[in-house]
């Protein structure tokens, strides 16, 4: 076997073709891991309510900013054609198919059913009272129902964070729902 040597300079001094080729790839490694680093870690992204819509208005143009932002505050605080799952029970407010899911811990395996009424769900909001209904793991993989999905809020009972609900959940990088959660404690 041939040992090939090149030489750069006096300062790196002489390298053989293998060192070259080692450093090479540590290089395209380091590369390769700072450019997906940021799609990695957004599969797991859940941000407060007021992070989203800062995000929302620093990502997307005039026009499309406010229709997302007026679509998200509709969705979320104006009467909607909504379902309810609440402790393994299924109710319906209308005969228009639901645009918004509410639901509690207790009933996040129904979410995985196939269920015609999940099809035109934009807004899935789950309801934490305490840190005790933190028991479950939500697999957006496994929501093959929702067809129009696009939010999921985590609504808390009580002071929480991100890092408290991130392990609760689970996610693909392509999946492009924004997950967010607020604060909601009762008087």
């Amino acid at each position: 076997m041939k040992k090939y040597t090149i030489t750069f300079n006096k300062n790196t001094g002489n390298k053989t073709l293998p060192e070259i080729a080692g450093s090479i790839i540590s290089l395209i490694i380091i590369l390769i891991l700072w450019l997906f680093a940021p799609q990695i870690t957004s599969a797991q992204n859940i941000q407060n309510y007021d992070e989203v819509l800062k995000d929302l208005n620093s990502v997307k143009s005039q026009s499309s900013l406010a229709s997302e932002v007026v679509h998200l505050k509709s969705l979320m605080f104006e009467l909607q054609p909504s379902l309810y799952l609440h402790s393994q029970t299924e109710k319906q407010d209308n005969k228009t198919l639901p645009v918004c899911l509410n639901t509690d811990n207790e009933s996040i395996a129904k979410l995985y059913e196939a269920n015609p009424l999940f099809s035109e769900v934009e807004l899935i909001t789950i309801y934490l009272k305490s840190q005790k209904d933190l028991d479950f793991i939500l697999e957006v993989s496994r929501l093959l129902s929702f067809k129009k999905l696009r939010y999921i809020q985590f609504l808390c009972g009580f002071e929480c964070v991100a890092d408290l609900i991130r392990p609760h959940y689970k996610s693909d990088s392509g999946s492009g729902i924004v997950v967010f959660y607020r604060i909601s404690i009762p008087n």
